[in-house]
């Protein structure tokens, strides 16, 4: 067994007052040779080696795209200052006047 540490233990050797063993190993027995075990194994490797990216990669996205087309045509709209300047901001006071008119 791997030697283990924990950083509970070293309170629970106080409170104890000795050695924390842990108890027997649970759930199914690992095949190491297995090919799930050998595909975290690699990729634990190219993690510690910082090759592993999650996420979409940067330079996918399609500029040609309608989509893509839409955000620059919104994202130069607001530079210009038209278009729709997004969602007002509530004024408190109209709130609480609404409220109390309906209660």
């Amino acid at each position: 067994m791997e030697n283990v540490e924990f950083k509970a233990a070293k309170a629970l050797v106080e409170q104890v007052g000795g050695e924390v063993v842990l108890g027997a190993k649970r759930g199914r027995p690992v095949d190491p040779n297995s090919n799930r075990q050998k595909a975290l194994a690699e990729l634990g490797e190219r993690r510690a080696k910082g090759l592993v990216k999650r996420g979409r990669p940067a330079g996918t996205v399609n500029p040609n795209s309608k989509r893509q087309q839409r955000i620059a045509e919104m994202v130069a709209k607001k530079a210009r200052g038209e278009g729709k300047p997004g969602r007002p901001k509530v004024n408190k006071e109209e709130v609480e006047v609404v409220v109390e008119n309906k209660g």
